[in-house]
């Protein structure tokens, strides 16, 4: 064999060796930083690993994790050219539409988050999470027909989704049917009992029947089950108001805002009584 030829070749291996291992490495290096939560490590190996992918649909979930990082860190115009690259790539990136739409959401664009869901509902009509964000949309907007549809949808194919259920149940409150909403958390909280947020919200549909005793225990169920669940002290101290316990109710709502809920919020829900 010619000497150069054989040299070429060598340098060929060589070099596909070179970049396998490179690969295998800023692979395990993003991992890795993404464990400690170190995310500027993570974007800096994710970055080189774009820089030598080929395959479409690897750089595609490149591109997709990079954003993520950058969604962590806060880069969040960064993050959506990296989601738009991801997309870009592999048009039919279902979780990409996703995540870019609750990124647009974030960002004060819920046209283009519909958008997003939309899209993403036509690659897969079915898809769980996609179904779930919609509905959380939909719920969010005031639009509790299409809300409701999405959830029943889940449902059906998933009866063991709990929260599709409970999220169901809450629009029922939304709505004023709280006999139905009753009835659903009542079932939903016997065959998932260590649940907070459904004693929670059990409690919530108690209330308003003006069932106030049988509420309190359920929120009190709550709170046993979880004592730093902010909600749990909100209800508490919502039906405590209506039992004439203020002193009780503000200790409640106290606790609710050192867990992160803000007078401004406690506010609003006592005054839509």
């Amino acid at each position: 064999m010619n000497k150069q030829v054989f040299l070429l070749i060598l340098l060929i291996i060589c070099s596909f060796t070179s970049r396998g291992q490179s690969v295998i490495e800023l692979t395990k290096q993003a991992d890795d930083c993404v464990a400690r939560e170190d995310y500027k490590c993570a974007i800096y190996a994710t970055k080189k690993l774009i820089e030598l992918e080929s395959n479409k649909i690897k750089l595609a979930f490149h591109y997709f994790n990079l954003g993520t990082y950058q969604r962590n860190l806060t880069y969040y115009k960064s993050a959506l050219r990296s989601y738009n690259s991801a997309i870009k790539t592999f048009p039919t990136f279902l979780v990409a539409y996703r995540e870019r739409a609750a990124l647009f959401y974030f960002l004060g664009k819920p046209d283009n988050a519909l958008k997003d869901l939309n899209m993403a509902l036509t690659i897969d009509t079915i898809d769980e999470a996609t179904l779930m964000d919609r509905a959380s949309f939909y719920n969010v907007t005031g639009n509790l027909d299409l809300a409701s549809k999405d959830l029943e949808k889940v449902i059906k194919n998933n009866p063991q989704n709990y929260r599709a259920r409970a999220n169901l149940a809450t629009i029922k409150i939304k709505k004023g049917n709280y006999n139905d909403a009753l009835n659903d958390f009542t079932v939903l909280v016997a065959e998932y009992p260590t649940q907070p947020i459904l004693h929670n919200n059990r409690a919530d549909a108690l209330r308003r029947l003006k069932m106030l005793d049988e509420a309190l225990k359920e929120a009190e169920i709550a709170l046993m089950l979880d004592e730093t669940f902010v909600w749990g002290h909100v209800n508490k101290g919502l039906i405590l108001n209506d039992l004439n316990r203020v002193d009780e109710a503000k200790k409640e709502f106290d606790r609710a805002i050192q867990l992160g809920f803000t007078q401004e919020e406690i506010d609003s829900l006592m005054n839509e009584k």
